[in-house]
């Protein structure tokens, strides 16, 4: 065996302690992002929309949907889906608009 070895103790320093907390938004910075989110979507689905008549209740379920999700705890997250219902339901109610309107011509136009 080797004479020359040398036997070393190990020694550590204390283990460092720390928690990593996770980057917050600020209000201003969630606002931001959600205007941007809000305008984001109101431009895809006036895309998908086309025509003239469904512009203001589009814009109307998306300024809807941002003032809802803003309520809740996480509004980025919640504006899409909450986008995607109203607008749904502003395409439903056009179309029932768009029949009663034709309705209403057809009975007009019988009682002249």
């Amino acid at each position: 065996m080797n004479k020359q070895t040398t036997r070393l103790t190990a020694r550590f320093a204390r283990p460092t302690r720390f928690a990593v907390r996770p980057r917050v938004l600020t209000r201003a910075e969630q606002d931001a992002r959600l205007g941007e989110l809000k305008d984001r979507l109101l431009r895809l689905h006036l895309a998908k929309a086309g025509t003239s008549e469904l512009t203001p209740l589009v814009r109307r379920a998306t300024e809807d949907a941002a003032s809802l999700a803003w309520a809740t705890p996480y509004p980025l997250l919640v504006l899409p889906e909450l986008v995607e219902e109203k607008v749904a339901a502003a395409h439903e109610q056009a179309a029932r608009q768009a029949r009663i309107r034709r309705q209403s011509a057809a009975l007009y136009a019988e009682a002249a």
